[in-house]
């Protein structure tokens, strides 16, 4: 899998690619900094928390789906990573992938919370 979602150290999170700024252009931000990426792993920052949750899962939505459109379409980088601080935001990005972009079960994000 390209993609994966982690809980990092403060290190991690730090040393990763910020979220875009207010306003900006989630899919295009993502589809620059994929095409712009000189290393084997970029690393993301998870997006910042939201008025509501569903406001979030809609902006991850639009993160991940730039990053899988992007590497069906390219090779490098090899894989990305989205840096998170909390068990309960990375468990929310493996919930939008698994409901938005794995094609089965078997490459699901691991997690068998849903099934």
């Amino acid at each position: 899998m390209r993609l994966s979602v982690m809980i990092g150290t403060q290190e991690q999170y730090d040393g990763a690619i910020d979220a875009p700024a207010d306003g900006q252009d989630i899919r295009e931000y993502y589809l620059d900094q994929l095409a712009r990426a000189e290393a084997d792993t970029i690393d993301f920052k998870a997006l910042p928390a939201q008025d509501t949750q569903s406001a979030l899962f809609g902006r991850m939505n639009l993160k991940e789906g730039a990053i899988i459109e992007y590497f069906r379409a390219h090779d490098k980088p090899a894989s990305a990573r989205i840096i998170c601080t909390d068990e309960d935001t990375a468990k929310l990005y493996k919930v939008v992938y698994n409901y938005f972009y794995a094609d089965s079960k078997p490459n699901r994000m691991e997690d068998d919370s849903w099934d």
